[in-house]
């Protein structure tokens, strides 16, 4: 991937092989949305292609987060904890796009992050419910108050 700075702005230029492989994971997204669900939230083409996106874009910042390593001291922490907020900004932006209200009671991207430490089959189980479970060593939300306000 390129990078340029163009007046103050970063521009990430995807090579034709990236844009090939988006459009390849857009097609298996798309697949991998349940019909029914679609037909019974009245979703648009316009809906499902915000949905496809969102997913995307989600699974960008997860490899994002990935690939920084904590060790690499408190600025790659940070970096760490500002995705984790991302990922929720995006389970609230996925929500509206299918037509739910937001809430962060039925988010379940949270916890399945890179170097997040939280339990996983606890969260599972408390979704749909206010309550979270986070372990206080967790990189991601360990050192966070009130992660989705």
């Amino acid at each position: 991937m390129m990078q340029t700075i163009y007046s103050g702005m970063l521009i990430v230029a995807k090579t034709h092989r990236q844009h090939k492989d988006d459009e390849e994971k857009k097609k298996l997204i798309r697949a991998g949305l349940n019909p029914r669900f679609i037909e019974k939230q009245k979703c648009t083409e316009e809906d499902i292609d915000k949905i496809v996106d969102l997913h995307l874009r989600l699974d960008q910042v997860k490899k994002s987060m990935e690939a920084l390593d904590p060790e690499d001291g408190i600025f790659a922490v940070g970096e760490i904890q500002d995705y984790g907020k991302l990922v929720e900004e995006f389970e609230f932006a996925l929500q509206e796009a299918w037509g739910f209200e937001k809430s962060a009671d039925h988010h379940s991207h949270w916890y399945d992050v890179p170097h997040c430490s939280c339990p996983k089959m606890d969260n599972r189980d408390n979704w749909g419910t206010p309550y979270r479970i986070m372990n206080v060593s967790c990189i991601v939300h360990g050192g966070i108050k009130n992660v989705v306000e």
